[in-house]
């Protein structure tokens, strides 16, 4: 693990604080030949039992997100909250949310396995490294090649976000 950014004492998305129960900050990690991570032991509070991974694209590249619980529950509130036209639209939403992840369940070693498939597909090396962006109730796995442009995302980020008041 290379980098992290502490902001730790910063209120989530949620409004409540995130002492100690945040997947925050930035590391490097190594990807194993089975494509197994293991999560920084400062986001260990902050693992569930059950998590959600899902493809995503982050500034335009492709890369992973894996979500808490919470998280898949803020985001189905806002899909409840999108003007949609029927219930049934918005189950539609929901399910096709759903469908793009899997669900994974870290190891008692704090252990991620990737599926090999979606590590290929993104390109990610074998017994090479990939980055982690915590975003407070989720987290983003991307690579190397993408890491400069998410990396620079991410401050801009924490530093419109400590100069928030309302953010303390």
């Amino acid at each position: 693990m290379t980098e992290r950014a502490d902001h730790s004492s910063k209120t989530g998305p949620d409004g409540a604080g995130s002492e100690g129960l945040a997947l925050e900050g930035v590391f490097e990690v190594g990807l194993g030949l089975s494509h197994k991570i293991t999560i920084p032991a400062v986001w260990h509070p902050a693992m569930e039992e059950r998590m959600f991974l899902f493809r995503v694209e982050v500034l335009g590249t492709p890369a992973l997100e894996v979500l808490t619980d919470r998280e898949v529950g803020y985001r189905a509130e806002e899909i409840n909250d999108w003007n949609l036209h029927a219930e049934g639209e918005r189950q539609l939403a929901k399910e096709c949310h759903q469908a793009k992840g899997r669900v994974i369940e870290p190891s008692p070693e704090h252990e991620i396995a990737l599926p090999a498939d979606w590590c290929e597909e993104l390109r990610f090396k074998p017994v090479g490294s990939v980055w982690l962006v915590g975003w407070w109730s989720y987290f983003q796995i991307v690579s190397p090649e993408s890491q400069p442009a998410v990396l620079k995302e991410y401050h801009e980020e924490m530093e419109r976000i400590a100069k928030d008041p309302a953010c303390f």
